[in-house]
């Protein structure tokens, strides 16, 4: 990120920060290179195996510059959208712009996650790979309703025309997340097969093939 190295507030929560100078504007072709570069090269000498980008031209740059990576090399490329850039408000021009770069830049993303209905119905409407994360509260789990609250979240988020092969449901516990906490085998294995189960009463047979993922912390002892 821009002044990633000067700021002693992510100097002290990441291992390592690097600076990279990110654009805002679609049409700076230099800049975008310049940091695919960069990115190119850190991935490589870093060796990463997760790469994990939100905005919407930083996410362009990045998917860009590890398109070309080799199979066994490239690391998982996860894409959170905190709102496409084309929309009912946008002209027209930006609208085809930021759409065309979305479905483009779609080919080179293994997971895609939306946080709001109309992202999840335009990533549907133009074949991107949706995730749908639930997970509940840590008073949620203490009060032995964590099956109940997940499976409602389901219910509410799943698309309403939900194809198996466009799906991927992501179990991540809030009380696991940046806590240090973690859920154990039997937790997780419980949630699955849980979501699983609804799942198949949701969409039948092809609720079966759904991929379904952990994303809360992970140590050793629950990898």
């Amino acid at each position: 990120a821009n002044g990633a190295e000067s700021c002693a507030e992510c100097r002290a929560s990441f291992d390592r920060t690097w600076d990279a100078s990110w654009t805002r504007s679609a049409t700076s072709f230099s800049g975008m290179v310049r940091t695919a570069r960069l990115l190119r090269r850190l991935v490589a000498e870093q060796r990463y195996d997760l790469v994990h980008v939100h905005t919407p031209i930083a996410a362009f740059v990045t998917r860009l510059a590890l398109r070309g990576v080799r199979r066994g090399r490239r690391p998982v490329v996860i894409y959170t959208a905190h709102g496409f850039h084309f929309h009912a408000r946008g002209s027209a021009l930006k609208n085809a712009m930021y759409a065309a770069a979305e479905r483009l830049a779609g080919r080179w993303t293994d997971y895609l996650v939306v946080i709001n209905r109309d992202d999840e119905a335009a990533a549907l409407r133009h074949a991107l790979q949706v995730i749908v994360c639930v997970g509940e509260s840590e008073a949620e789990r203490a009060a032995g309703s964590a099956v109940a609250v997940v499976t409602g979240q389901l219910q509410a988020s799943l698309p309403e025309e939900s194809r198996e092969a466009e799906l991927i449901v992501a179990y991540e516990p809030i009380w696991a997340i940046g806590t240090g906490k973690v859920a154990t085998p039997t937790d997780v294995a419980e949630m699955h097969a849980a979501i699983r189960a609804h799942l198949v009463d949701r969409l039948g047979e092809a609720g079966g093939r759904v991929r379904i993922l952990y994303g809360g912390s992970v140590k050793a002892e629950n990898a």
